[in-house]
């Protein structure tokens, strides 16, 4: 996992033929946005169960947003949509009237209610969100996404010291129950598969021959896909669900090589057209019973 690094590594994208500067300046900002709000919410109390609880609502594969009450520090969750906003207006991916239809909502009741359908996995509150707001739902759930970034990657970073995920087995993140958006095969580990969740930036072992959104096994079922640009990048693929993840493999390095994956999601875009134009979709979780309150005192428990 990689702990509140700078944003070094994205602005070395720079120049990429592949990326527009507009685009590796729009991930720069996002990246700053979630180190910022993860640093200040690290500070706050986590209030995890017992660790024999943990152990074996891990053992029956519930993540730790699946079992463990959820109470968010409303304020700083403001502050941090207000900032995502003007990145998204900076970039023109929104208009300037989405602020105004924020604030409008004093009470704060459309923020609890998009924070709710992002961690829940819930496409039709998003959309009924979408419809009276001047932006589309598609738009929307990545503004949500970014939003609950920083409470993950601080639940990811505590939780490493009291948690483990050795025995995590699941194709879905142990964290916030979000499907992997990369994945690796380790150089000093014989090709050991490694899969990257992009939300709370986990990561965790899963097996080589298996689909981790379906579990699907059949190896006439599962594919990749290759390009002439990256021969280090692939796209593993499951004709059964239709689910793709994009992989790196570290092998192929010759030097010592260590996969930093949020430069390489961003710089593998390319990578997810292929998918889409072959017929295969990011899929969706379904988790449930994620029990949310928000703290207006900035206790994060």
């Amino acid at each position: 996992m990689e702990e509140l690094k700078n944003n070094s590594e994205l602005s070395q994208l720079s120049g990429r033929e592949e990326l527009s500067d507009a685009y590796i300046s729009f991930q720069i900002n996002l990246a700053e946005i979630t180190k910022k709000y993860t640093k200040l919410i690290l500070p706050l109390e986590v209030d995890f169960p017992e660790k024999e609880i943990i152990h074996n609502k891990f053992e029956n594969g519930f993540p730790l947003i699946g079992f463990a009450p959820i109470s968010l520090p409303l304020k700083i969750l403001t502050s941090c949509f207000s900032e995502i906003i003007s990145v998204f207006q900076s970039h023109q991916i929104c208009s300037e009237d989405v602020s105004a239809w924020f604030e409008s909502h004093a009470d704060k009741q459309l923020l609890k209610r998009i924070i709710k359908a992002i961690i829940s996995f819930d496409k039709d509150t998003i959309e009924e969100l979408s419809e009276p707001a001047p932006l589309d739902s598609s738009t929307l759930n990545l503004i949500g996404r970014e939003l609950v970034k920083p409470f993950f990657h601080s639940i990811a970073i505590y939780s490493k010291n009291i948690v483990s995920f050795q025995n995590w087995t699941e194709g879905f993140c142990p964290i916030c129950g979000d499907l992997p958006s990369f994945a690796r095969f380790s150089k000093e580990e014989e090709g050991k598969r490694y899969l990257w969740c992009a939300r709370c930036d986990m990561e965790w072992g899963f097996q080589r021959i298996c689909c981790p959104f379906c579990k699907n096994s059949d190896h006439t079922k599962l594919k990749f896909l290759t390009t002439n640009y990256r021969e280090e990048l692939r796209i593993d693929v499951c004709d059964d669900c239709k689910g793709y993840v994009k992989t790196i493999d570290e092998r192929k390095f010759e030097e010592d090589y260590v996969t930093i994956y949020i430069k390489e999601h961003v710089s593998s875009l390319f990578l997810d057209m292929v998918a889409e134009e072959k017929g295969y979709l990011i899929q969706l979780p379904a988790i449930q019973n994620i029990r949310i309150t928000f703290d207006t005192e900035h206790k994060f428990h």
